[in-house]
């Protein structure tokens, strides 16, 4: 009983999973409807993020994420068997296709509440159908662009506005062809053939009514910001077909996307029945028009627009709400722009079959058989001229023409019988005229440009063409600077029209903005968003170019790798189209160090577009890499073509810059170019010189900066010098200017060393004042500095030396100059006697490695100082080291030898004091160059031999001392006196007595004067006391 109670509970879990999984997953509900079939999609997690569907020949997608059935799962199989448009639903991973057949329209909705999807099939009328003829059918865009000819696609404003050029626009868009053989029957396969949509002139939102009038090709609403260029592109109408054509051209690595010109159909117009209102469907058959009697189908054309006489739709409160949000919005009409509330109905035409007094009720005036005819006569007659109009506009437009073709528009736009619709077309087509016309010089043109848009945009504030205007609008401020405005423009158009192709075409925008202006990091934050958030946008593909070239100025070399892997697996066939692809995969890979790929892709554009500007570019590549791989033959070949080839261009000229260094030297450097420089024969002077004569080439700046260098190498400074200041003149914030300035750097250092090894030190200091300006407000070299703080110190400016040198020492990184900067302070500072300073830098450099030679005179140095500061105790460490150190210079051995003997006696070792005294007084008479100190040992002997009581030897040393002390010399009276006290000291007292009367007669107002006085007196007066004794 108990294991048949847990098999119970184990079936009822596992029914219970089941069920959620059923309850937990999207459901797909097909409806018929009055106006045609409903498919609803209910989701239980979220609804897509992008819920806008494409529509293909066999279908409909509607795109999702990668991880969507992750959280959803898939919809039972739904029976459409009686669908008339719904063949079947495909679930696939990253998208929802719906098969279709038949002539239809469709339109998407949603309930986010309820997460639910909604799409509408209403039967479409014959005209929406391609011709049988279409070329999309009979071959491809790229046989027709590669055969030089116009694609035979469309007629009419189809063809007129493919010839419309837009720059920065998506270039990437699917072609698709829809329409049955049935429909295909009903409009003409020749090339003038009508393939136009109905054009809906409600507010963005608004549902499309069934009797609103058609007119030529489809919905403007849903004109895209960025559409492909194309030969002959439609316009997408509202059931969502895409327009066939051809893909967009790139022009140096740019996407360029052409706008679409469109002028509108112009038929008979409908009957009225009140001044500027339609007739109302009647439910009734009786009342209403005969369809076989109707006139668009007697003769084979379209339903006509309404002539209205009132306000456009949508004008009143709301359209003013709208209008202030739109900034900048000024009303400035367009060359010959009329209002669309301005223009007067023509008279109405009454159907013969219809009962004279059936409109009595309302008002409308019974007008009598012969004033319809005549009405429907002059009706006839106005739309015939603006026929003959149309298609002169046309022709112009598809000869190239836009001068002719303005002027017949604007003719068209003052026909009294233009209805508003047509006037509202005719001026977005002068309004992409006129980008075209200006697109070469956006700043210059602005104005006129802008009044064109302003115009199209007052024609009717709630058309759904407002998001077209605005995106127009803004990209034509960002492209003259005015930021503020285009983003204004673009935010509008975000907020109020959230859902719009458009959208991310503003972001694409913003990122070849700042990728103009050098802002990467920016640019590519606004690429990244476009294809992360819209995948399947118009400008996906041109986004994720431009991330690319940003990531590649970013030195993000492996992804931008990544982003080539991308394209050519989402896009294969883009190469084909914007051949400059693989310019920028090229190098790409060559920058990530991919070098076969790189050579691939430069070989490849050179294969397809052999005539293109820039193969002298990609020739010249492929020979670095080849030189890279060290193929040095092969790139050497390559570098011949090229430059024979293109002797003239960049990269003929970067060819024959390689032959002449052999090498690949981009980064140059004075030790990268002296291999090059110095090879026999070798002048690549004649080649830089060629370069220069352009001074916008790009390769300038390398060539200024190598043409510097090969000055320098000559040993030619003045002129590498100028050339260096001019580097700096013309590309004051060029990335080799810091390798500018170390060439500069070592010009002048060279110049001034060798001025300076010279012995010409007024030279150095003349060639530092004349050049001195280029360093303004940065910090010399340590080369440079010691250069000059050496010429200043030989002239006799000590402080100004030490200025310059100190710096060497005390506050720079340590390099090869700071142990040469550091004897300079240092024997400048003992010089000058400032021992304080002496002993802060010999305790700054106690850490540096010195080598003996230097480590010996910063401790003598040191020791001296410390001596001077009476500071003994400290120098006597560093005396008894010096003494022992037999390379130290005699001189400076004496002293070291001299002072420890002093600091010896002091501490009472008389006899090792006299030693030293002696060895040192040795070393000082072997160049008898320092004489104060040949006394002072001599002074120092005879001070030990009074110590030790040998008086005859101190008399000696003193008597010694005679030949350094001349009489004169200021010590001369000091010694005289020592030297009678030690006389007298011996038993001399003649000696005695004479030497104090010489320092009394020689000296007589000296403090030894009055000593040896006081000394005599002494001498009497013990004399005349031994008397009383």
């Amino acid at each position: 009983m108990r294991y048949k109670f847990s098999l119970t509970w184990l079936l009822l879990a596992f029914c219970a999973v089941f069920f959620c999984q059923s309850v937990l997953g999207a459901s797909l509900k097909w409806k018929r409807q009055d106006d045609g079939e409903h498919l609803v999609f209910k989701f239980k997690t979220a609804l897509p993020p992008d819920t806008s569907m494409r529509r293909g020949p066999s279908g409909i997608e509607l795109p999702l994420p990668q991880d969507f059935w992750k959280k959803e799962r898939i919809p039972k199989k739904t029976d459409f068997s009686a669908s008339a448009f719904v063949s079947g639903v495909e679930y696939m991973p990253d998208a929802i296709f719906i098969r279709t057949g038949g002539a239809f329209e469709f339109s998407t909705s949603t309930r986010p509440r309820a997460r639910e999807l909604i799409v509408e099939f209403r039967p479409s009328s014959s005209d929406s159908a391609l011709p049988a003829n279409d070329t999309l059918q009979n071959g491809t865009a790229l046989d027709a662009a590669s055969s030089g000819m116009e694609p035979e696609f469309l007629s009419g404003k189809g063809r007129l506005r493919g010839k419309i050029f837009w720059p920065g626009r998506s270039p990437i868009r699917e072609t698709s062809s829809q329409g049955t053989a049935a429909n295909q029957t009903a409009v003409s396969s020749g090339p003038e053939a009508s393939v136009d949509r109905p054009v809906d002139r409600k507010p963005a939102g608004e549902p499309s009514s069934s009797a609103r009038p058609e007119y030529w090709s489809g919905e403007s609403a849903n004109r895209t910001t960025g559409p492909p260029a194309q030969d002959s592109p439609v316009r997408e109408s509202a059931a969502g077909t895409k327009p066939s054509g051809k893909k967009s051209a790139s022009r140096g690595g740019r996407f360029v996307i052409e706008p679409v010109v469109v002028l509108p159909s112009l038929n008979h117009a409908r009957p009225l029945s009140k001044e500027g209102e339609a007739p109302q469907e009647e439910e009734s058959s009786s009342s209403a028009v005969p369809e076989d009697k109707s006139p668009a189908v007697l003769s084979g054309q379209e339903p006509l627009p309404q002539l209205a006489s009132s306000a456009p739709a949508g004008s009143g409160a709301g359209k003013e709400e709208l209008v202030s949000d739109i900034p900048g919005n000024a009303s400035v009409p367009g060359p010959g722009a009329v209002n669309a509330g301005d223009v007067q109905g023509a008279p109405a035409a009454r159907d013969e079959n219809i009962p004279a007094d059936v409109n009595a009720s309302d008002g409308t005036a019974m007008l009598p058989e012969n004033t319809s005819a005549s009405a429907a006569n002059a009706t006839a007659n106005a739309t015939e001229e603006l026929e003959v109009l149309s298609a002169q506009a046309r022709k112009a437009l598809g000869d190239g023409r836009l001068d002719e073709a303005r002027a017949v528009m604007e003719t068209m736009l003052r026909h009294p019988g233009a209805s508003g619709d047509v006037r509202e077309e005719l001026l977005y087509t002068l309004a992409d005229i006129a980008m075209r016309e200006g697109r070469e010089d956006l700043p210059g043109n602005f104005q006129t440009i802008l009044r064109a848009y302003e115009a199209a945009k007052n024609a009717d504030v709630h058309s759904r063409n407002m998001p077209e205007v605005l995106a127009s609008l803004g990209y034509l401020h960002l492209a003259v600077g005015s930021v503020p405005e285009a983003r204004g423009y673009f935010d509008l158009l975000r907020r109020k029209y959230p859902d719009d192709p458009r959208v991310p075409v503003t972001d694409h925008y913003w990122g070849e903005h700042y990728l103009k202006h050098g802002e990467y990091t920016r640019a590519a934050e606004h690429f990244q968003y476009v294809v992360r958030s819209h995948p399947d946008s118009d400008v996906a593909a041109a986004s994720t170019l431009g991330l690319l070239k940003a990531f590649m100025e970013l030195g993000f070399f492996d992804k931008a790798m990544e982003l080539v892997r991308t394209v050519e697996k989402r896009w294969p066939r883009h190469y084909l189209e914007d051949p400059s692809f693989l310019m920028t995969a090229g190098h790409a890979a060559m920058a990530a160090g991919q070098f076969d790929a790189a050579r691939d892709y430069f070989w490849t554009y050179v294969n397809i577009v052999p005539q293109a500007p820039d193969v002298d570019m990609a020739m010249a590549r492929i020979g670095d890499i080849l030189m890279q791989q060290n193929r040095k033959d092969a790139a050497r070949e390559i570098y011949h073509r090229a430059a024979e080839a293109y002797p003239d261009s960049d990269g003929g000229l970067i060819a024959q810059m390689r032959l002449a260094e052999e090498g690949v030297l981009d980064q140059p450097s004075v030790g990268d170019m002296a291999p090059s420089f110095g090879r026999s024969g070798m002048n690549p002077e004649t080649v830089y010189n060629r370069i220069l004569e352009k001074k916008d080439n790009p390769l300038a700046p390398v060539a200024r900066l190598k043409l510097a260098m090969w000055r320098l190498w000559e040993k030619k400074y003045a002129e590498a010098v100028r050339e260096v200041e001019q580097f700096q003149k013309d590309y004051p914030d060029h990335d080799l200017l810091a390798k500018a300035r170390e060439v500069m750097d070592r010009a002048l250092q060279d110049w001034l060393a060798a001025d300076l090894a010279q012995g010409n030190y007024e030279a150095v200091l003349d060639v530092w004042n004349a050049h001195s300006g280029i360093f303004e407000g940065r910090e010399l070299s340590s080369g440079l500095r010691l250069t000059l703080a050496t010429a200043q110190a030989r002239t006799g400016h000590p402080e100004e030396a030490l200025a310059l040198a100190e710096p060497i020492v005390f506050r720079l990184p340590r390099d090869e100059y700071s142990e040469p900067g550091m004897d300079l302070v240092l024997s400048t500072l003992v010089e000058m006697q400032r021992w304080e300073d002496v002993a802060r830098l010999a305790e700054r450099v106690r850490p540096w490695k010195l080598g003996r030679d230097r480590q010996r005179q910063v401790d003598y140095a040191a020791a001296l100082a410390q001596e001077n500061l009476l500071r003994p105790d400290k120098a006597r460490p560093l005396w008894e080291k010096l003494s022992t150190d037999m390379n130290l210079e005699d001189t400076q051995r004496g002293y070291a030898l001299y002072f420890l003997a002093r600091a010896t006696l002091d501490a009472g070792k008389v006899e090792r004091s006299a030693i030293l005294a002696q060895e040192a007084l040795n070393l000082f008479l072997k160049e008898k160059k320092d004489v104060a100190k040949i006394r002072d040992c001599l002074e120092l002997l005879a001070l030990a031999a009074d110590r030790n009581d040998r008086f005859r030897d101190a008399l000696a040393w003193t008597l010694e001392a005679d030949e350094y002390i001349p009489e004169g010399d200021r010590d001369w009276p000091a010694h005289t006196y020592r030297k009678a006290l030690r006389f007298r000291k011996n038993g001399d007292t003649e000696k005695w007595k004479e030497n104090l009367e010489h320092i009394i007669r020689a000296v007589p107002d000296s403090l030894y004067s009055r000593m040896a006085r006081a000394e005599l007196e002494g001498a009497r007066l013990e004399r005349e006391v031994e008397k009383f004794r």
